[in-house]
């Protein structure tokens, strides 16, 4: 692990000093075929590959792409370019216990060309080519963490004089989280090609990169963007990539002006990708690769798989408790596996739907005890005769459903009982009030009578004892 931490410092503090450097110093290189990468996919995307690479591709561009490989991958590539000038590319990349190891070669040939002397005249034909073999060894810090390095031999041949060299590349990338990545590459860090007396650069190149993996129209989308340091430019390279099939991938980017295209189709362990390359000037290039993965699958994958089933039959028996712990355990091993994400989500919105539609379902619940609970007491103390109490618990069984009949019905119950009670009892306090009126008038004190009389009819209009003796008060008044 200190070995480890050692190599990811020396490539931080390369990858910086070289950034610098890069962006505010011109020079002339050689070995300008080390910037044509391989593989049709990155370049069907911008070569915007730096942290979006998960393939044996990853060899040419940022070693570290290739820990995540879990089967063992082969590809070929045809690259035709202009002036009958073609690339060959095959790459291997196999996991192992120390790592994921891999193994690349690349031929570039011009074809015959027409040679001339001094004079202008017809010389012998001659050819011209250029080839690197690549070894490289990525693995991880830890599983969200990815290192890679490679070390590849470059040879040039021009006519009857060559040259060759030696070069190193390293990389990491990081995932953040299931949808962003982020990486960076040195490559071509070495000696320059001598050529008899004269001695070039190699390309040297620093880049860092972003991806992101989203939806769109429920389909997978994935974005990458680099940043390209070269001794003689900088280059912003964006890519884009959206399988609107199972096996139909569509892919689209820029190299700094240069826009690309391309499209994919993968069939099980098969997968073909073309990549198609506009040049206002010198017409259009057209890369096609072909890439197998095959040999028994890796533990690691197969146990993802066997959680991503498991989670899925959890999902359909509406067990989305054990379904999510299922989708964890196969995202634990793989951040970026989009099944097992797309199923932990749908298990947490289901069980976030549960979890609500139970809690509305316990309240349902306890509205209805409290609401019986509150009707009870409410007919009870009705039977007894409490209707104040009674209305008590009535109006509040209303508050919580207004529009229960049963409770407006015995409300009015209760009111009708309450009204009665007070109407006999003004009554009975009308009949008092009679009666000691009739003691005042006994005593001869009409004017205390008649209060008091009319202090009863205002209890019980209907006391036609008061309103009688009240009127023959008023007869005896005026006869004095």
């Amino acid at each position: 692990m200190k070995m480890l931490r050692f190599i990811f410092a020396i490539l931080i503090s390369v990858f910086l000093c070289q950034s610098i450097s890069l962006a505010g110093i011109g020079s002339s290189t050689g070995a300008d075929y080390l910037k044509m990468y391989g593989g049709a996919r990155p370049l069907a995307l911008g070569e915007a590959y730096t942290a979006l690479g998960d393939d044996v591709s990853s060899l040419l561009i940022n070693p570290a792409g290739l820990a995540q490989i879990n089967q063992p991958q082969l590809l070929s590539m045809y690259n035709q370019w202009f002036g009958g000038i073609n690339q060959r590319l095959a790459l291997f990349a196999m996991p192992t216990k120390a790592g994921v190891l891999a193994i690349g070669y690349s031929l570039l040939d011009s074809g015959d060309i027409q040679g001339y002397d001094n004079s202008g005249t017809m010389a012998s034909v001659f050819s011209t080519s250029a080839s690197s073999i690549n070894i490289g060894i990525a693995n991880k810090f830890r599983e969200n963490f990815f290192w890679g390095l490679s070390v590849k031999s470059i040879n040039e041949r021009l006519e009857n004089v060559s040259a060759s060299t030696y070069a190193v590349d390293g990389g990491i990338k990081y995932i953040l989280n299931p949808k962003l990545s982020v990486g960076a590459s040195v490559l071509n860090l070495g000696p320059g090609l001598r050529f008899i007396s004269e001695t070039t650069s190699l390309p040297l190149t620093a880049r860092a990169g972003a991806s992101y993996a989203t939806k769109l129209f429920d389909k997978y989308l994935n974005i990458g963007t680099d940043l390209v340091y070269y001794a003689d430019g900088t280059k912003i390279c964006i890519g884009a990539e959206y399988f609107i099939h199972d096996i139909l991938v569509l892919r689209g980017g820029s190299y700094g002006n240069s826009l690309r295209g391309g499209v994919g189709i993968n069939v099980d362990f098969l997968s073909i990708d073309y990549a198609y390359s506009p040049h206002v000037d010198l017409g259009a290039t057209h890369q096609v690769s072909v890439s197998i993965k095959f040999g028994s699958q890796d533990p690691i994958k197969k146990t993802i798989m066997e959680n991503i089933a498991l989670g899925n039959a959890y999902y359909k028996s509406e067990n989305y408790s054990d379904a999510i712990l299922k989708y964890q355990k196969a995202l634990d091993l793989d951040p970026l596996n989009e099944e097992a994400r797309l199923g932990f989500d749908k298990s947490q919105r289901e069980m976030e739907n549960s979890f609500l539609t139970m809690i509305v379902q316990e309240r349902k619940t306890e509205r209805k005890d409290e609401i019986r609970r509150l009707m009870n007491a409410g007919k009870d103390q009705l039977k007894l005769g409490k209707y104040i109490e009674a209305l008590i618990a009535f109006s509040e069984v209303l508050k919580i459903d207004q529009s229960n009949m049963e409770a407006l019905r015995l409300s009015d119950q209760a009111r009708a009982g309450l009204a009665e009670r007070i109407s006999n009892k003004l009554k009975l306090d009308s009949k008092e009030d009679t009666a000691q009126a009739i003691k005042l008038v006994t005593l001869g004190q009409y004017s205390e009578a008649k209060n008091m009389l009319q202090q009863a009819l205002g209890k019980d209009p209907s006391n036609t004892t008061a309103r009688d003796l009240l009127r023959k008060i008023s007869i005896i008044e005026k006869l004095k």
